[in-house]
């Protein structure tokens, strides 16, 4: 989610957030309701927000990101 609203820090105004860091106290405090609200205020917003759940999932993720690098850097 972190990721997903980093990617789109023009929308913390929208989110009631002035700055990032606004946000990862608002995680490291909230509970899984509050997280899911803001995940909600997210979707809404258009931002596409994704999980990876396991480190598998999480290296074929990065292993693909350094392929589209380096294919665009062609």
């Amino acid at each position: 989610m972190l990721r997903a609203i980093l990617n789109r820090i023009e929308l913390l105004p929208k989110l009631g957030f002035s700055k990032f860091k606004d946000v990862i106290d608002y995680l490291k405090t909230g509970d899984q309701e509050e997280q899911a609200h803001l995940e909600q205020e997210l979707k809404a917003l258009g931002v596409n927000v994704v999980y990876e759940a396991s480190t598998q999932k999480l290296k074929a993720l990065v292993r693909e990101e350094v392929r589209r690098v380096l294919t665009n850097k062609k």
